[in-house]
């Protein structure tokens, strides 16, 4: 009962920041470049070469995917979700028109971390995808304090998700007809990862909300 109360107060919580237009979280760090932001600096150099060369392949053969991994010590007593609002309003994270960017968000001191990946991604990272994700690339290492291996494997199972959904082989070309299926979804299909939520659908109510405001 308790896990239920504290999910709905979540889905109430965000929702009523979105309508709202504002958050606390708006004054984030976003020095990094394109591909990352690592305020708390825990990447190493192979992690950060990793990102930034998956995010080449990702927008040359994806319609402009992208996944950007922002690391900061505290969340400065805000809620890991309305900080991960902030971020993916404030920071242009994909393509603008294909909705198809992924938010990797870690605070360290808070021991808490987030996947929100954009609308137009709904269909390939799934809230079942996202939990698999987390329980075998994210979680392991981000109890260990292993954070660079976390985002590091991390990166590394999302993107190979995307690459699938587009219907790409490895070697770049188009694979299954069609790519990625851009077909309707419920809103209760948009998947969201938060550790401090245990759920991949603590913000099913958003509609699709992160990846459409930029």
């Amino acid at each position: 009962m308790k896990s239920k109360t504290r999910l709905t107060a979540l889905v109430i919580a965000i929702a009523m920041l979105l309508l709202l237009g504002s958050s606390p979280a708006a004054a984030f760090d976003p020095t990094g470049g394109n591909n990352c932001s690592d305020g708390s600096g825990i990447l190493s150099e192979r992690t950060v070469r990793f990102l930034a060369d998956r995010n080449e392949y990702l927008a040359a053969n994806c319609s402009g995917a992208a996944i950007f991994v922002m690391t900061v010590r505290s969340l400065e007593g805000d809620t890991v979700e309305n900080y991960a609002t902030a971020v993916m309003r404030s920071r242009r994270i994909g393509d603008a028109n294909e909705k198809n960017g992924v938010l990797l968000l870690l605070a360290i001191e808070d021991n808490e971390y987030i996947i929100v990946p954009g609308s137009g991604l709904r269909n390939i990272l799934t809230p079942a995808v996202l939990t698999s994700v987390n329980a075998g690339s994210c979680q392991p290492y981000f109890e260990t304090g292993d954070y660079d291996t976390a985002v590091l494997e991390t990166v590394r199972k999302l993107s190979e998700y995307i690459i699938a959904g587009y219907g790409i082989s490895s070697d770049g070309s188009q694979g299954v007809e069609g790519g990625c299926a851009r077909i309707s979804c419920s809103c209760r299909e948009v998947g969201l990862f938060s550790l401090a939520a245990c759920s991949a659908c603590v913000a099913a109510e958003l509609s699709g909300s992160f990846g459409g405001d930029r």
